[in-house]
Formats: structure tokens, C-alpha cells, sequence
């Protein structure tokens, strides 16, 4: 059977960067001495020098779909706002 995989904390993932980067040791050390794959570290580098630590937390920026979505929503809620008004100023008479 395999192995079971093995699950990082942020903060762990991000001590291990940091020594990557303080570059006082190589990827190679800091790999053997945590237990972690090299390729690994290449990884959880390259994604908190991306996205900081959101990257190595697994969350993603908002992406542009979710922005225009958002912004839709707000569109349409401010679209329905005025078509009431609009109904109103007839009912009054002022249109």
C-alpha cells in the first residue's frame, strides 16, 4: 500500500519557505530536515512569492468571474432600485 499523504499547516509550510529564503540553507537541507519533498519547497516558494500567504493556504484571489458577478449583482439590485422609483414618480404623476 502507499503512503498516506502528509498535510502541512500554513504556518509550517510558510517556516520552511523562510528558510529557503533566508537562504542560510539550501532547499536540499531544509527538504531533509522537515521531511518534505524538494520539489515540494519549490513549490510552496514559488506560491508565496505568487500570492503570499493566501498561496500557501490554498486560497485563491478573487477571481474575474467572481468580481463581474459581484458586480452584476450590484447592477442589477441599483437597476431594480430606479425601475421602482420610476413606477412611483408615474403613479404620482411627475413623469
Amino acid at each position: 500500500m502507499g503512503k498516506q499523504r502528509q498535510s502541512w499547516s500554513v504556518e509550517e509550510k510558510l517556516a520552511t519557505v523562510l528558510a529557503v529564503l533566508s537562504e542560510r540553507q539550501s532547499v536540499a537541507e531544509v527538504a531533509r530536515q522537515r521531511g518534505v519533498n524538494e520539489h515540494q519547497v519549490y513549490r510552496w516558494k514559488e506560491q508565496f512569492l505568487t500570492g503570499g500567504c493566501q498561496g500557501l493556504n490554498g486560497v485563491k484571489a478573487q477571481t474575474a468571474d467572481q468580481r463581474l458577478e459581484a458586480e452584476n449583482g450590484q447592477l442589477k439590485r441599483l437597476l431594480g432600485e430606479k425601475a421602482l422609483e420610476i413606477e412611483i414618480l408615474k403613479k404620482l404623476g411627475r413623469i
